[in-house]
């Protein structure tokens, strides 16, 4: 029943975050809808580890949400308009989501852009932080770091590629597909 309980509050907290429903067919047809489905399927097969762990998953995505509406109604409803538009760029949508809610946690005063995501005044100098996403569907990919590089590559190449402009690389998908071939990320 403990199961039951987190999966519906995680549901209910999603749907109200993101003024979605999850209960017409195409509303399962989005990453989030899937990843919400996934745990139903995994929970009904008896796979329980990657049950909790797409349920922690979401957990964190919701306390993130949570935080920004905590801090900026408005800045929710950007991220509501991104949430649900392919698979490509949810990966990309969860870990901006994530770099905000830490610099609101940090009480680090930034302004949402586009290109790049966040503006921040520092020491009266303007600095900017650009999110990429690094993920692959599966690891037939011999060398992983390539997709690295491109990200990195791709990104230098824009406009905004400052000495004042960070950029913060999510990599865990690709760490994850290197451990399960067992090899060194070198």
């Amino acid at each position: 029943m403990n199961f039951l309980l987190k999966f519906s509050s995680i549901a209910v907290c999603l749907s109200e975050l993101l003024n979605t429903r999850f209960v017409t067919k195409e509303s399962f047809s989005t990453p989030i809808g899937r990843a919400l489905a996934n745990i139903i399927a995994y929970h009904n097969s008896g796979r329980y580890e990657e049950r909790d762990y797409e349920l922690a998953r979401l957990s964190m995505l919701v306390k993130h949400l949570k935080e920004i509406k905590e801090y900026n109604e408005s800045l929710l409803n950007y991220f509501r308009r991104k949430v649900n538009r392919n698979d490509v760029s949810y990966y990309g949508f969860r870990f901006e989501v994530a770099i905000c809610s830490s610099l609101i946690r940090k009480e680090v005063p930034f302004v949402k852009r586009e290109s790049p995501d966040f503006e921040i005044s520092y020491t009266g100098e303007k600095i900017y932080i650009e999110t990429v996403s690094v993920h692959i569907t599966s690891s037939k990919l011999r060398d992983l770091k390539i997709k690295i590089k491109d990200a990195i590559l791709r990104k230098s190449k824009k406009s905004y590629c400052k000495p004042n402009t960070a950029l913060f690389v999510d990599a865990t998908n690709i760490f994850y597909h290197n451990l399960a071939r067992s090899r060194p990320f070198l």
